[in-house]
């Protein structure tokens, strides 16, 4: 195909991360162009960030430099600061917070609302063959996510969507089959995401 539009479709998109890097990563040059399509992108970002440190002098400020790398990215991606959403949730932890509770902060339940309110045509996130913990948590929610926020369970947190494609982008790992489709960026685009 000659466009992402064409190729995927022209959204809404709502792209989930598990950390702030793992779009640019997975989806960087895609998203680019997608953008330059005018296609409407949303990313949310699941974790906070704060075991990515190198070193341990960098780990007390570890959270807001890399709050602000994240959004330094969206700029340059396209990406405007209102389709950026951060959960926050503690990275390294998320089996902890898996499915559904009665206080209503399970990660699934509150992807369930955010799909809900964003009301994407595709669902972006991590294949279940990477090998990070914290991304095979994400894409196992992310699919129940899309399971519930097309369902009539929990009505309080949106109406039910009708229509939801989800779809998988690789991060630290092979896909456990051929993709559909693969996005071949420009040089330019290429170059851009290299400085992120």
């Amino acid at each position: 195909e000659s466009s992402v539009t064409a190729g995927i479709g022209a959204g809404p998109w709502l792209v989930i991360s598990p950390h702030d890097d793992d779009f640019i990563l997975g989806m960087g040059l895609t998203i680019a162009q997608a953008r330059q399509e005018n296609i409407d992108v949303y990313v949310l970002v699941v974790t906070d960030g704060r075991m990515g440190y190198a070193s341990v002098e960098e780990r007390d400020d570890l959270v807001a430099t890399r709050h602000g790398e994240l959004k330094k990215a969206c700029v340059e991606l396209g990406i405007d600061s209102d389709r950026l959403i951060e959960l926050g949730y503690p990275d390294g932890s998320l089996t902890q917070y898996q499915g559904c509770n009665e206080v209503g902060d399970g990660l699934g339940q509150v992807l369930t609302g955010v799909i809900r309110n964003i009301r994407p045509e595709f669902v972006f996130a991590p294949t279940g063959n990477d090998l990070h913990p914290d991304h095979r948590v994400v894409n196992r929610e992310v699919d129940m996510a899309c399971c519930w926020a097309t369902s009539k369970i929990w009505l309080e947190k949106g109406e039910p969507l009708e229509n939801l494609a989800r779809r998988d982008y690789a991060v630290y790992c092979a896909f456990p089959r051929c993709p559909e489709l693969e996005i071949a960026g420009t040089d330019s685009l290429f170059q851009t995401k290299m400085t992120l």
